[in-house]
């Protein structure tokens, strides 16, 4: 089915949006809806890793591409998805026998909930995994992903992230990669007031002192995108009389760290050849078939150019 399609039944059916693996020199580009980048929702490393790979793997349903990093995933298709993700991808320097953290990622993973406000003002809420599961001598766990949270990553309504899974996926702090998929793409300085932050980390019992936030979640995250990612950030206080409230951010990019033109080219073309929204006879079927409005087609013409 193509992404036209997709678009289409999801306008219709789904509730609305309201090492020791091997870097090969190509990025993974993907683009990600801003929801689901902007969600409520707790996740330790290994279990982001996980979205990341099932991210991916949403992507290759318009660009054909299955590997990050080289290793490959396979997708079984149907209402709720199965993706077969390395092991050793997940668990990338750490050691690559050790089953038993992925399994225990895999099984906390499935009791937890992804929360978001969508484009049209939905609530929406879900379990991201269904079941998962190692294969006896198996390397790869077999994750069985909730039909939301697959057409999540692919509603571009709200606005994208274009992200680098490969390098994104090679971070060691669930906040870093956090804060990768806010800022990269960007250029202009965003705002996010602490209670913000801390709703879509699913941290409001922590860190009650500011200084302990921006020590243990907000340094730690920069430095580390300082060193490896090809987006990282600036940060100052923006305070109500002494009290700290939120955080300006500006985005910092490091385009020596990219490699993606040649990739981000084809997935242009291959959703350009899927179908073609400038069109007015596609605008007016979206339009008053479909039910999208001016702005969320707007959106994913933006979306499918690599504009934001």
């Amino acid at each position: 089915m193509n992404y036209f399609y997709y678009l289409c039944a999801m306008k219709k059916n789904s509730p609305q949006p309201p090492k020791k693996t091997q870097l090969t020199e190509s990025s993974r580009m993907i683009l990600q809806g801003y929801d689901l980048t902007t969600a409520k929702y707790k996740a330790n490393l290994y279990q982001k890793r996980m979205m990341l790979a099932v991210a991916s793997a949403a992507q290759s349903k318009i660009d054909g591409t299955r590997h990050i990093a080289g290793k490959q995933f396979k997708v079984e298709e149907g209402e709720f998805p199965i993706i077969s993700v390395p092991i050793d991808l997940i668990l990338q320097d750490d050691d690559s026998s050790n089953i038993f953290a992925v399994r225990k990622a895999a099984k906390d993973f499935i009791g937890r909930v992804i929360e978001y406000q969508a484009a049209d003002g939905s609530w929406v809420v879900f379990s991201p995994i269904i079941t998962a599961t190692i294969p006896r001598y198996g390397s790869e766990v077999q994750l069985q992903v909730h039909k939301l949270f697959w057409e999540a990553i692919l509603d571009y309504r709200s606005g994208y992230r274009k992200l680098d899974v490969k390098r994104a996926i090679a971070l060691k702090s669930v906040y870093a990669i956090r804060f990768y998929e806010l800022f990269s793409g960007k250029t202009e300085p965003i705002i996010y007031s602490i209670t913000k932050l801390k709703e879509m980390f699913a941290i409001k019992d922590k860190y009650k002192l500011t200084a302990d936030f921006v020590r243990y979640v907000i340094e730690p995250a920069k430095r580390e995108l300082d060193a490896a990612a090809p987006y990282s950030f600036d940060f100052e206080p923006i305070k109500d009389g002494r009290k700290i409230i939120a955080f300006k951010f500006t985005p910092l990019h490091y385009p020596q760290r990219e490699n993606e033109d040649a990739e981000v080219r084809d997935l242009h073309r291959k959703l350009s050849l899927s179908w073609d929204i400038r069109d007015r006879h596609v605008r007016d079927y979206l339009r008053n078939s479909i039910g999208f409005t001016e702005v969320e087609i707007k959106n994913n013409i933006e979306a499918y150019q690599g504009r934001t």
